[in-house]
């Protein structure tokens, strides 16, 4: 017998005797590795189109197919129209016709799977893997009793006669979609399950848990940098800005939105941070808005130096990590004359505005460059977003005293529990918004035996995977050096998952990555690993930077007490 869900027949009632009749014959004349769904509601996020598919019999290797029960009484007209006719033989046109019904809830159900398929399974690529298509089913009449329309053959339609050999039927039916079908390879019989539990009827359980918790809370605090950006627009008339704020404040987002607005009027604009990290997060943003190429190049300084040199055909040879005090004259003095070099020979550049991102971390020395890279030095645009208290290079920070400054002195990113940790580095020149969440003390915890603290870590995430509901990618683990070096030292995975490096792209992964790399970026959730104060790589600017990045919960593990 087929698995049939529900697995009950539809009740009794008026119009459900056709329905009823069908769903037995279904379940009685299909094998147990078809599926049938009864009754299968969607709505389709795009389009916000609903609908309901009487029946979808679904076969892991030979497709699926919708199809529409209509009862005794229905007919078609010789002027093309769908009649139905009452016990008084009084005739009512249908809204619509039942084959066109079923041919777009097909179609708009096909089209959402897909969508969710891909969602659930990122490494998923191809075709839809299922044969699909329709058929019309009259359960209490006869074929001979209808017109058939062109529309309709007689493959894919089901009478009263068929419902003795409906699984043949059924057979037929796929058999004649997968004629005009592409080539499919079906899903493996793990994938297939896991398509009909995830994908097409998932459970779906009304309980409270952290993943709600994190999208009440984040929508709230996308709804404030909203605001933030609609403050922002009417400065954005002048042609110089500095704009100054906490971490949390939202200048990468008005950063950007400073970026579309010039793009909007027409202009050509560089937007330049130094975090490679932050500039793949700010290029993937552009793209999405889909301007015209090249409205907005985003940039970090030194890719824009090494792109100087390799169009001039020259090498980009910087010394290597272990020579400190010559890698530290290569990155900050050498290659700013690499820049001028390709702006000289037009190579690269220039840009009739250039908005700049993260404005602590550039040496002083760079600033004048960067002013070279406008097309028009008096009437170009140069907007810079900084903080002073992020600045962990050691480079010193200071701005070049150009235009007005704007001050942002309000916190949307983080929750109340978060932003009171923030405190504890000393006093903070902004506020929390009065509508920001609470959300969850900061858990801090002290473990100097690394393979114990390894087991901390993956205890905690185990329980937000696997009892909170929370997605692999709201978790980032931050330590102040690099993986080899860290905590986390010859793993792979955590609590089962996989542990990525790159920021961007993390889709079913959980992050690792060092505090200055994360800079500029955030997570949901925030592990800060190897807390050190007598570390250099850990000074207080280093974990205010670190401790910012949650936007909603933060754990502390301490290598010596705090």
């Amino acid at each position: 017998m087929a698995r049939m869900i529900p697995d009950s027949p539809p009740a009794e009632g008026p119009g459900r005797k056709a329905e009823r009749v069908l769903y037995e014959a279904l379940a009685s004349g299909l094998p147990e590795d078809f599926f049938v769904y009864h009754g299968l509601a969607y709505l389709e996020e795009g389009r916000a189109a609903e609908g309901e598919v009487d029946f979808l019999v679904l076969h892991r290797e030979l497709g699926l197919l919708a199809i529409e029960c209509k009862g005794r009484g229905v007919q078609r007209t010789d002027t093309g129209k769908w009649v139905r006719f009452d016990h008084d033989g009084q005739a009512h046109f249908l809204k619509e016709d039942p084959v066109q019904q079923v041919q777009r809830a097909v179609k708009d159900l096909v089209r959402e799977l897909d969508k969710r398929l891909r969602q659930a399974f990122p490494r998923f690529s191809g075709v839809f893997p299922f044969v699909h298509g329709y058929a019309v089913a009259f359960p209490l009449s006869v074929a001979r009793d209808l017109q058939l329309p062109l529309n309709l053959q007689r493959e894919v339609l089901f009478d009263a006669s068929d419902l003795p050999r409906i699984g043949e039927r059924i057979l037929e039916a796929l058999a004649f979609w997968r004629r005009a079908s592409l080539a499919r390879s079906p899903l493996s019989p793990r994938e297939f399950q896991s398509f009909r539990k995830v994908v097409l009827n998932p459970a779906f359980h009304v309980t409270e848990s952290l993943a709600a918790q994190l999208l009440l809370d984040g929508d709230r605090i996308v709804r404030l940098t909203d605001e933030q950006v609609r403050a922002l627009k009417g400065i954005l008339s002048l042609s110089r800005l500095r704009v100054s704020g906490g971490a949390g404040t939202g200048k990468t987002v008005l950063a950007l939105e400073a970026a579309r607005a010039l793009a909007l009027q027409g202009r050509r604009v560089l937007l330049l941070c130094y975090n490679q990290s932050l500039a793949r997060f700010l290029d993937q943003t552009v793209r999405a808005w889909g301007l015209e190429d090249e409205a907005i190049e985003v940039a970090t300084f030194h890719s824009l130096c090494r792109r100087s040199q390799e169009l001039l055909g020259k090498p980009f040879s910087p010394p290597p990590r272990e020579d400190l005090e010559g890698s530290k004259k290569f990155w900050d003095e050498m290659t700013p004359f690499m820049l001028l070099e390709g702006l000289a020979s037009g190579h690269v550049g220039p840009w009739d505005g250039i908005v700049v991102d993260e404005g602590q971390d550039f040496h002083e020395d760079w600033w004048s460059v960067v002013d070279e890279c406008l097309r028009d030095k008096d009437k170009g645009a140069l907007f810079i977003f900084y903080d002073p208290r992020q600045e962990i290079f050691g480079r010193r920070c200071r701005i070049p005293q150009v235009g007005p400054e704007v001050p942002l002195r309000v916190n949307v990113r983080n929750t109340g529990a978060v932003f009171d940790a923030m405190r504890e580095f000393g006093p903070l020149e902004m506020d929390l918004h009065p509508r920001a969440p609470k959300g969850r003390e900061v858990k801090r915890a002290f473990e100097k035996n690394a393979q114990k603290a390894q087991r901390m870590i993956e205890r905690e995430i185990r329980a937000y995977l696997e009892f909170e509901k929370v997605r692999p990618e709201q978790i980032a683990v931050l330590t102040p050096h690099t993986r080899e070096h860290s905590v986390l030292a010859g793993l792979e995975r955590i609590a089962d998952v996989p542990l990525a490096s790159d920021p961007i792209g993390r889709q079913g992964a959980i992050l690792h990555a060092t505090v200055g790399r994360f800079k500029g970026l955030e997570a949901d959730i925030v592990f800060f690993a190897d807390v050190d104060p007598q570390d250099p790589l850990c000074t207080p600017s280093a974990r205010y930077v670190a401790v910012s990045r949650a936007r909603q919960v933060l754990h502390e593990l301490w290598k010596r007490p705090p």
